[in-house]
């Protein structure tokens, strides 16, 4: 449970008043939490996107949106939505109920960008108020279009109709392909049980399966890079806001010394890492020397022990030296 009733949004504030934040280890700083949480850095560092890119987002969510894909917003949305909106105010008709429309809908757009992880499930509210002034446009270009001669006023109402048509058929288009990549059938028809579906459909689930029937009740799980989702584990788990860099650059910065590297491991007050194995390590062949990496890499075998892998997804053990009050796991 978040304890946060509008998740993710200003999850921050609901996780200090309940007392539920991060640990020390995991915030570790307050000009590394800034570099990190940033929008900007964020998707610079971890998409090498420029400011011009992050920046017009709002835009590209419409055009650019693609599932499971943490860059591209994982979802996708019809152009339409936006590329009808300024028609609506052609006229001034029902003018102060389209300008409230059009300012919730950038404002939610806003607070979600700066807020919390620019995904467009969390934008989906706004979606009814902007397939209603997107309705309104096409409604005020065809009477704009009766007021023409016969001709331009046929081709226009066509041009319209064409343009309608073609931009509702990529829903149609959406929901085929994502039925057959989803192949909800054979779950239906009780041919397969939920955990083949579920291994099938996400990457991270196999995982997540091993950790809930092979690890002790006990133990303490912590997320990295797997963007806040851990909601199929049975076991105690946590996350911070950066999706884990903040925690690999601490690690990275305490390898130079195996004694601070112990102590900061037995800080992070985990025992095992859920990680997805090709951002970590994007992430630090993008920001640390080859040098570098090959200190923290060298200690980390040390320190931590794989027990899982599949689907470029890990299950990290912290072991006995650096978490003394860890259960050894049965063989």
């Amino acid at each position: 449970m978040t304890e946060n009733p509008i998740y993710p949004l200003f999850d921050q504030v609901f996780r200090f008043l309940h007392h539920a934040g991060e640990n020390g280890a995991n915030i570790a700083g307050t000009a590394e939490r800034r570099w990190t949480s940033g929008v900007f850095q964020r998707r610079e560092v971890m998409f090498g996107e420029s400011f011009l890119e992050t920046l017009f987002i709002p835009i590209r969510m419409f055009f650019q949106g693609k599932d499971a894909s943490t860059q591209y917003f994982d979802g996708v949305l019809n152009p339409i939505l936006i590329i009808m909106v300024p028609f609506a105010f052609l006229n001034r008709k029902l003018n102060r109920d389209k300008v409230f429309f059009l300012f919730f809908s950038v404002f939610f757009l806003f607070m979600a960008y700066f807020l919390t992880v620019i995904c467009i499930r969390y934008i989906l509210p706004l979606v009814p108020f902007l397939a209603i002034l997107s309705v309104i446009g096409i409604k005020n270009i065809a009477e704009w279009t009766g007021k023409k001669s016969d001709l331009v006023r046929r081709a226009s109402l066509i041009g319209i109709f064409a343009v309608t048509i073609i931009f509702i058929a990529f829903n149609f288009l959406y929901l085929k392909n994502y039925f057959n990549e989803i192949g909800p059938v054979k779950y239906i028809l009780n041919q397969e049980t939920t955990d083949e579906f579920l291994s099938r459909n996400v990457g991270s689930y196999p995982a997540m399966q091993y950790i809930n029937e092979n690890l002790p009740d006990d133990v303490k799980i912590f997320l990295m890079f797997l963007g806040r989702r851990g909601y199929y584990i049975d076991r105690p788990y946590y996350h911070e806001r950066s999706f884990g860099m903040n925690t690999i650059n601490n690690m990275v910065k305490a390898s130079a010394d195996k004694q601070h590297f112990r102590a900061y491991l037995q800080s992070l007050d985990c025992t095992h890492i859920l990680m997805r194995t090709e951002l970590v390590n994007k992430y630090l062949h993008d920001n640390f020397s080859e040098k570098t990496i090959f200190r923290f890499l060298d200690i980390m075998k040390e320190y931590w022990k794989p027990v899982y892998e599949s689907n470029g997804y890990a299950v990290m053990e912290i072991t006995q030296a650096s978490h003394p009050l860890k259960q050894k796991l049965p063989e």
